[in-house]
């Protein structure tokens, strides 16, 4: 049985100039707390918060837009809610211009796999350090990863 959960999404795709992996790992009972206060503190109407609906005002934050005091606010408060919740964070950032000039040097992605998969390996051996320093049983931390990221 499970004794932490950890959950990763990406951002950016091969096209993209940046790529990124982050995800955050937490007891059952703290994500259980956490999703209750996330979702509270969106406002009516916006099911998830998704940032670049939230930048553009689109998907139920038009009202936001312009308001530069509610929107720090709304931030702030969802940094909190994080905080509270999670015990650690991870992430990984490449530029993808980067990946591709190593992978023509040195055959990367024979060896990783796309820029997706190296991330996913680079939050992965994070969340294995941090485990190690904490003495928990890596096989006890259960990973998931957003559904639908390209080069999954």
């Amino acid at each position: 049985m499970a004794v932490f959960t950890a959950y990763f999404d990406a951002s950016g795709t091969v096209r993209s100039p940046v790529i990124t992996v982050v995800g955050f790992v937490s007891r059952v009972e703290k994500w259980v707390r956490f999703e209750e206060q996330w979702k509270a503190l969106l406002p009516r109407g916006v099911p998830m918060f998704h940032m670049t609906d939230f930048v553009s005002s689109q998907s139920g934050w038009e009202t936001w837009k312009g308001d530069g005091k509610r929107r720090a606010q709304l931030i702030e408060s969802l940094v909190s809610c994080i905080k509270c919740n999670t015990n650690q964070g991870f992430s990984a950032t490449l530029q993808t211009k980067h990946y591709n000039e190593v992978n023509r040097l040195c055959r990367f992605k024979e060896q990783f796999g796309n820029p997706y998969s190296f991330l996913c390996l680079s939050v992965l051996g994070s969340l294995v350090r941090w485990a190690s320093k904490k003495k928990l049983d890596c096989e006890k931390i259960l990973c998931l990863f957003e559904d639908g990221d390209e080069g999954q």
